[in-house]
Parts: structure tokens; C-alpha cells; sequence
């Protein structure tokens, strides 16, 4: 599975919905996605590939193609 297919896992079980998600999608496209979400979404991604994203950088991606570079960015320097 791709990162922005785990990514879109992880939605579907935060929002406890179907989620279709594209490169372009943003947490706006997304009914629900709030702040609390978003700290579920990053936590979750997270544990699930063993990283740390600094909240600085999560905060400069505006769209899920975006956080899902940034995981790999960060998967392939550990």
C-alpha cells in the first residue's frame, strides 16, 4: 500500500466513513476535519511508520499529497 493509501485508511477510521482522497484533497474537502482530527491524523501516522512530524513541517502541508511527502521525507531519513 502507498503512503497516501494508508493515509486515506486512516481517515476512513477517524471519520468512520468512506473518505476518497486524492493528491490535491485539503482538511477543507474533508466534512469534519478539525483540529482534533487533524492531531488524531498526524498521531496515528505517526505510530504507524515509527516517525516524528514536527509541527512545523505538518503545518506547511496544505494538501494530502503534501503529508504524504512529508512522511516519506521522514520514513527515508530514519
Amino acid at each position: 500500500m502507498t503512503i497516501l493509501g494508508d493515509l486515506e485508511a486512516i481517515l476512513r477510521d477517524v471519520f468512520a466513513r468512506e473518505v476518497l482522497v486524492t493528491l490535491q484533497t485539503t482538511a477543507a474537502d474533508i466534512v469534519g476535519w478539525d483540529s482534533f482530527r487533524h492531531v488524531e491524523i498526524i498521531i496515528l501516522l505517526e505510530e504507524k511508520y515509527g516517525i516524528e512530524l514536527p509541527v512545523s513541517e505538518v503545518n506547511d502541508a496544505k494538501t494530502l499529497g503534501q503529508l504524504a511527502a512529508l512522511v516519506e521525507r521522514k520514513i527515508a531519513t530514519q
